[in-house]
């Protein structure tokens, strides 16, 4: 009897985490693109570039789109932990120019702006969870 909780739960996470990585699989493969044909590390940092706008993109739309979805309250509470979340970012990506700026090197600037892309990425891959669990019925 203990199984069929875990059995639905499985089942919900894979159904979400397939959906969302289609989205992660598209950027990802266009920055991976990008980066192959680059020819320097300026050229990586504006594939990187590319790739922070589409994740941000990626954000306002999901978020858009669980507005059409959750109840007024619902909403109200999502916005404010958007907003929160705004915060931590803007202080991570704050840690992340203080550590970096401790080292040599212009590889250092790539991984700067790819750490950066990832923290975003995790946030949209979020939400996009919670707008797939929303819409499972």
């Amino acid at each position: 009897m203990r199984i069929l909780p875990l059995i639905i739960f499985i089942s919900v996470f894979f159904f979400n985490t397939t959906t969302s990585m289609a989205v992660a699989n598209n950027i990802d493969a266009e920055l991976e693109s990008c980066i192959s044909k680059a020819s320097s590390t300026q050229d990586m940092n504006n594939c990187l570039d590319i790739a922070q706008k589409a994740w941000e993109k990626e954000t306002d739309k999901t978020i858009f789109s669980l507005k059409s979805k959750l109840n007024k309250e619902s909403y109200k509470k999502l916005k404010k932990s958007q907003e929160l979340w705004e915060e931590y970012k803007i202080s991570e990506f704050q840690t992340i120019d203080n550590l970096i700026e401790q080292k040599h090197g212009t590889i250092y600037l790539n991984l700067q702006k790819g750490f950066k892309v990832d923290i975003t990425k995790q946030r949209t891959l979020l939400l996009k969870q919670y707008l797939n669990t929303i819409d499972e019925d």
